[in-house]
């Protein structure tokens, strides 16, 4: 005997209610017989009875079950002539001019749909005014069956002939990350054009940009290279227009901010923590652990989404202050830079006219031991010679003028926006930044 999965909204057949034949308990099982082995109870208009003997039925065959139809009728109100300015296809389309009735069978409950679309004939198209729809309906199949009617509406035109390209103005959405791209324009022959509140997507960046056509907004006249969305001197986006979707795309915006973490035992930074908004109070430096203290990280700049592969997050983040005491504990003093036992220092930026040095000071931290920075003996030539000079991610040159305890640390951090990334030394003065402009 074939078996068949049902699922009953409590964890005995006693107990239950009524049988489903799917696990999120939406759609009942068809009335009749149903038994655990130990009790057997009837379902009866989606509904179960008191628990009854059941007789030895194997030598019975089982009532086939009972189908019931839905009938579709076509309303078809395109203004256009059938199989001559266009044709239509789909479940919902019997072959016949006129469209005629279409049924389509099942049990109680049983899903059903009817889909029609049209081709237009080349040389014509539907009227942005009036562009296709139909009503496609769908449902579940009721006891005695239904009659069901699908709407088409539209009307066919010839496409103009000698139309050149126009632009059209695509006016940006905001992002599921809070954020805003650029709008700009795209190129379409009259043909071609946007119906009014088109929406598009670029599919070749990450997170998805979204657009739509406005036609109460005219392009400019003359527009340079840079307006375009797509071209390669402008935006080079991919645009893809999302049929039957208008306006903005709605989501539950995000405003938070990914940070990046860096682990002081090794200096690898494939880490990172959210802070549940944009105004969140953090710092580049700030100390951080995500095991009551047994590792420590330390805040490393803001992290996008599409920056986030490999990456492990860290949820329950503490922050310590330099006794161990976490955020919240009793005692807790402030929150500290910088990794246990780091060294800090200070500098003062070179001219980059004069190859002399600037009044503005400023302090940074030093790397791990194993770094690149301080290897081969150029964390000793910092500490013990005056005037070393290192070049920052950004190509400017720095001389380091004393190192920094603790205290002094918190108090630059306090006063100072971010700390300055050095990358490579360079001699022991401003001179040695040949190069420099």
């Amino acid at each position: 005997m074939s078996q068949l999965a049902l699922f009953i909204d409590a964890p005995t057949l006693s107990e239950a209610t009524a049988v489903y034949t799917d696990s999120a308990l939406t759609v009942l099982a068809v009335d009749g017989y149903y038994s655990d082995q130990n009790i057997t109870r009837q379902q009866l208009s989606g509904a179960l009875g008191a628990s009854i003997t059941c007789p030895d039925c194997s030598g019975s065959t089982p009532a086939a079950p009972t189908v019931y139809n839905v009938i579709q009728n076509v309303t078809n109100n395109i203004v256009g002539t059938l199989n001559v300015d266009y044709t239509l296809s789909g479940t919902g389309y019997d072959g016949g001019d006129p469209a005629g009735p279409v049924t389509q069978t099942g049990q109680v409950n049983e899903q059903y749909q009817f889909n029609i679309l049209p081709s237009v004939v080349q040389g014509k198209q539907f009227s942005s005014a009036s562009p296709f729809s139909a009503t496609n309906p769908k449902g579940s199949i009721p006891v005695g069956g239904t009659t069901v009617t699908n709407t088409l509406t539209g009307t066919i035109e010839i496409i103009p002939t000698g139309a050149g390209t126009l632009n059209y103005v695509l006016t940006a959405c905001q992002g599921n990350n809070g954020e805003s791209p650029s709008s700009g324009l795209i190129s379409r022959t009259l043909a071609n054009k946007p119906t009014p509140n088109q929406r598009f997507a670029a599919v070749n960046v990450e997170p998805t940009q979204y657009y739509y056509y406005d036609p109460a907004i005219t392009a400019k006249s003359n527009p340079s290279q840079a307006d375009f969305l797509e071209q390669r001197g402008g935006t080079g986006l991919v645009l893809s227009k999302i049929e039957g979707e208008t306006g903005c795309p709605t989501f539950n915006v995000k405003t938070g901010l990914i940070v990046q973490l860096r682990k002081c035992l090794d200096g690898s930074t494939d880490y990172y923590m959210q802070l549940p908004n944009a105004g969140s109070q953090w710092r580049d430096g700030t100390r951080v652990t995500p095991d009551n203290g047994s590792t420590f990280y330390t805040q490393q700049g803001v992290l996008q989404n599409s920056q986030l592969s490999g990456k492990t997050e860290f949820i329950n983040v503490n922050y310590p202050d330099a006794t161990g005491i976490f955020e919240g504990q009793p005692g807790f003093q402030s929150r500290v830079v910088g990794c246990p036992g780091d060294t800090y220092f200070e500098l003062r930026e070179c001219n980059p006219l004069t190859l002399t040095l600037i009044g503005g000071r400023r302090g940074v931290s030093s790397l791990p031991a194993n770094d690149r920075l301080f290897a081969a003996g150029s964390l000793q030539n910092a500490l013990n010679q005056s005037g070393s000079v290192y070049r920052d991610n950004q190509g400017s040159c720095w001389q380091i003028q004393d190192s920094l305890t603790g205290s002094q640390v918190s108090a630059y951090y306090s006063s100072s926006s971010s700390s300055i990334n050095l990358e490579a030394y360079v001699g022991n003065d401003c001179q040695a930044c040949s190069g420099y402009v």
